[in-house]
């Protein structure tokens, strides 16, 4: 089974950047530019994994699409991307739905080991998204 990975960036340059790291680490991915197209590739493409950016380009946009995402398929993994710095103290209730939180502009690396514990335990578990 192919692990599929649905990278969701509003700016082209990220986008290229984060799908090409997650393909050197031997991740299959597929790109969407806004909300809408991200919806229309989880339906047709059945990705295992999303990864997002919270702010599209609003975080309101964002979290819409977290919400859409998780409604479509509450057990498909959404990860959240933000360049938001938020206090340890602070409830990210709004991203409850959401299976990690990695901040830009750090490694990605926590974000791949977090990516292959997935696809192993998927692979252990043959997961396959709701049709």
């Amino acid at each position: 089974m192919e692990f599929l990975i649905l990278v969701v960036e509003d700016d082209p340059d990220q986008l290229a950047i984060r799908s090409m790291l997650l393909r050197q680490h031997g991740f299959s991915v597929v790109e969407a530019g806004t909300a809408e197209s991200a919806l229309i590739l989880a339906e047709r493409q059945k990705p295992q994994c999303i990864v997002l950016d919270l702010r599209l380009p609003t975080a309101k946009d964002g979290l819409r699409l977290l919400s859409e995402l998780k409604l479509a398929d509450p057990q498909r993994q959404v990860y959240v991307f933000t360049g938001a710095r938020f206090p340890a103290s602070t409830a990210l209730s709004e991203l409850d739905a959401c299976d990690g939180v990695f901040q830009k502009g750090t490694s990605i690396l926590p974000m791949v080991d977090a990516l292959t514990r997935l696809r192993h335990q998927m692979e252990l578990n043959s997961y396959t998204p709701s049709a």
